[in-house]
């Protein structure tokens, strides 16, 4: 079994597609999305369909889900997203904000005798950690 492992789809269908298009249909995948299904652009609830469909998916939570499910509650929030990110906040899709909302921020799977930690960011700081060559 082969790992496809993608992230930071940010509401774009198209990219999905066309990634899972380009695999081979004779081989066995398991997929691992490392978080921000949503942002900048507004296929969040067709990203979300498809996801739900994919065999052996593992998905994590990244800091742009949690910003969405955040601004279905905060309308301040929401205007400030916006005003930053574009207006693919502009409408919260409540079922995408449920499926977001029940996703971990770290998931530890094991393959071959090998430990593979999921997240977004790093294992401190999951949703926002950002990791660089003189950090490691």
């Amino acid at each position: 079994m082969e790992f496809v492992v993608f992230s930071d789809l940010h509401g774009n269908s198209r990219a999905l597609k066309a990634m899972l298009s380009a695999l081979d249909p004779s081989r066995t995948y398991a997929f691992i999305c490392c978080g921000d299904i949503t942002g900048y652009y507004y296929d969040e609830l067709e990203i979300m369909e498809t996801l739900l469909r994919l065999p052996r998916l593992s998905i994590v939570k990244g800091n742009h889900d949690a910003m969405y499910c955040r601004a279905e509650k905060d309308e301040g929030f929401r205007k400030a997203l916006c005003e930053k990110y574009g207006n693919a906040y502009k409408t919260i899709q409540r079922d995408v904000c449920a499926y977001l909302s029940q996703l971990p921020e770290k998931i530890s799977l094991s393959a071959d005798e090998k430990r593979i930690l999921i997240v977004h960011g790093t294992e401190q700081f999951p949703l926002l950690g950002r990791l660089y060559p003189d950090t490691c």
